[in-house]
């Protein structure tokens, strides 16, 4: 299930690293910060869960919880630095930031659920 997982997110990054040569010119740099981003975010909630899992069960719950909350909190801060250091702030660049979180939430939620079953 770790392989899985981990090639999953993997092919998803490497997916939206192509996708990229799709976008227009001007919105570019923000597709690649937004998705690139919140790829790497997805790796270290990879990385968490996973090590989490090798300990006893008492700290699977708490370990999953604190994935969560790093998660939630890495994603705020991509949009607050995105917001601070942007001169033009488009409204089609949290369109690519939303559909590159679902997607990989999706992945991770759902890979995080099956990791001991």
């Amino acid at each position: 299930m770790y392989l899985k997982w981990m090639l999953t997110l993997l092919f998803t990054t490497i997916f939206f690293l192509l996708a990229g040569i799709l976008i227009p010119t001007k919105s570019m740099p923000a597709f690649y910060g937004m998705t690139m981003s919140v790829a790497f975010i997805s790796f270290i909630y990879f990385f968490i869960v996973s090590n989490v899992h090798k300990k006893d069960s008492a700290t699977h719950v708490g370990g999953n919880l604190s994935a969560i909350i790093i998660k939630f909190i890495l994603t705020g801060a991509i949009i607050i630095f995105y917001i601070i250091l942007s001169k033009e702030i488009r409204g089609i660049d949290f369109i690519y930031f939303f559909a590159a979180y679902g997607i990989f939430s999706i992945i991770n939620y759902s890979f995080s659920y099956y990791y001991d079953k």
